[in-house]
């Protein structure tokens, strides 16, 4: 298997995982049980600032480049991270959990606001068991099961702060319509399973700003409401980056005032799309701009990303992501030109940007008084 193969194997269930455990280490459930992890956050900043922080992918990171990839986010300003896992991964057959994987990521953003992400969808795959891939979402064998990974890893969730359930749900749900009031339901048994092991816990899932019209309703019931964004059009098509503030508040206002988590932030600065390094950073500038106006309910943002990945993985996930024949170019240009920083670290302008936008966040934490025009609770 090539290199680029096991890496998009281990990043397509979940980008904070690639170095995971030995084999030997995998089906631990009992060590995650016993583990000593931080205990229940505490109080902090308003706001969170965080940015998807892997290293270089080329050649295959060690252990020391990660530390040193987390290790510069700290010191550009992120305060938080987004660790994210696909539920077929995290429990490979009924009852064995590969949960040690998750224990080590959480150890290396030590200090830091957890934003943790269990994929049963992911985009536009199914994510679960592969034993109960064609069993219904509110089946009660599905929720029994669920429940069951939340309990293995219970240390991690009394540590962390945020917990999505499901990524880009609306993606998966608008292809298998069938399927939404089925999940709506396991939803809502989840978050009641999650709270019940970390009474703290902020639960909702992520779903992507284009489905927010058709499928905000599934987070009626959660606690926080969770959305990726990317500055793009058809084709994958970087948007005028003068429309960056005007199409994210028009975003944050469909929600109501419950907190708001953007898990997903990006500009793709290909050219061949339309974008550019100076657009990206104006956008990076925009985003802060904004956030700063908006105040606390705008509570997490999450740039991804701060280093490009390499060409050859991005056309390695074209298959994955499902991505028609004649957009496979404009994707692979997309896909691998969202970072701040080069394939092989070198800076781009908005590197520059989100430094200074995390230093001003993080000097004036507590805004009271967001300009949201939001609609009222509808739990």
């Amino acid at each position: 298997m090539s290199n680029w193969r096991k890496l998009t194997l281990l990043l397509s269930c979940g980008l904070w995982s690639i170095l995971g455990c030995g084999p030997s280490d995998e089906n631990s459930t009992e060590s995650i049980l016993d583990a000593v992890v931080e205990g229940p956050p505490q109080p902090g900043p308003g706001r969170v600032v965080a940015i998807t922080d892997l290293p270089p992918l080329d050649p295959p990171p060690s252990e020391a480049a990660f530390q040193q990839a987390i290790a510069t986010s700290r010191d550009a300003g992120a305060t938080g991270a987004v660790l994210t896992y696909e539920w077929s991964d995290l429990e490979p057959a009924s009852g064995q959990y590969r949960a040690k994987k998750v224990l080590i990521d959480f150890e290396r953003h030590r200090g830091r606001v957890k934003f943790l992400g269990i994929q049963c969808i992911h985009t536009a795959q199914k994510s679960v068991p592969s034993d109960l891939m064609t069993i219904s979402f509110d089946d009660p064998r599905m929720r029994s099961r669920f429940r069951g990974l939340l309990q293995a890893l219970t240390p991690l969730l009394k540590s962390a702060t945020y917990l999505s359930i499901g990524n880009e749900s609306d993606v998966y749900l608008a292809a298998n319509r069938a399927e939404t009031n089925a999940f709506a339901r396991f939803l809502k048994s989840a978050r009641s399973d999650a709270r019940e092991i970390a009474p703290h816990l902020q639960v909702g899932t992520t779903i992507t700003a284009d489905g927010l019209a058709e499928f905000q309703h599934l987070s009626h019931e959660m606690d926080v409401q969770i959305i990726n964004y990317y500055h793009m059009g058809e084709g994958f098509q970087t948007r005028p980056v003068a429309e960056t503030q005007t199409r994210l508040r028009a975003m944050l206002s469909q929600l109501d005032e419950r907190p708001i988590i953007i898990q997903e932030v990006g500009y793709a600065a290909a050219e061949s799309l339309g974008g550019s390094e100076a657009g990206q950073a104006q956008f990076v500038d925009d985003c802060f701009e904004l956030w700063q106006s908006w105040g606390q309910q705008l509570a997490f943002v999450n740039f991804f990303m701060m280093t490009d990945f390499p060409r050859e993985f991005g056309e390695s996930l074209v298959g994955y992501y499902q991505i028609p024949a004649d957009q496979r170019y404009r994707f692979v240009d997309y896909f691998t030109s969202l970072g701040l920083r080069h394939v092989h670290g070198q800076e781009r302008p908005a590197w520059q940007a989100f430094k200074r936008g995390a230093a001003k966040l993080n000097n004036n934490p507590k805004v009271t008084q967001p300009v949201s025009g939001t609609a009222t609770d509808r739990r």
